[in-house]
């Protein structure tokens, strides 16, 4: 499975935290890595570098390949301009078409600024959704939990 892990927001909510020329993904918010890094931690294990890609824009490159030395370089998609998400998917998808060996393989869309505390089970849901995914089962999945209150 090939992992898609989406770092290219301005994170404007979490000022002053956060700044463009460093927004929330890159900064560490608990303990000393950033939520990216957090995010790479969680999958690299278990899929390894080959098979996770970091999508950001062009400006943050420099500060994702410093602080994801384990990913190849040409697995950090560098957006051209910010155009909100569904455009972003798609360069991803892009890019990915051109790395995966089958056009069957499943994909999983993550965001690097979350924070996760059951890595165990985070892994557990990726590896069924891997499985039903590959047998066919079903052609797209969507996880995700109950927001606990309304954000704007």
């Amino acid at each position: 499975m090939k992992l898609v892990i989406f770092a290219g927001g301005s994170g404007r909510r979490l000022w002053p935290i956060s700044r463009q020329k460093s927004p929330k993904q890159f900064e560490p918010i608990l303990g000393s890595k950033s939520t990216l890094q957090l995010a790479v931690d969680r999958v690299l294990p278990v899929y390894g570098g080959e098979n996770v890609f970091i999508s950001t824009n062009f400006k943050y490159l420099d500060i994702v390949r410093s602080q994801l030395p384990d990913i190849p370089a040409e697995n950090v998609i560098g957006e051209p301009a910010r155009r909100d998400l569904a455009p972003a998917v798609g360069l991803a998808m892009m890019h990915l078409t051109q790395a995966s060996e089958s056009e069957e393989e499943p994909i999983a869309i993550l965001w690097g600024d979350n924070y996760m505390d059951q890595v165990d089970t985070f892994q557990a849901v990726l590896a069924a959704a891997e499985q039903l995914l590959t047998a066919q089962k079903a052609r797209i999945l969507f996880v995700g939990e109950t927001p606990r209150f309304a954000n704007d």
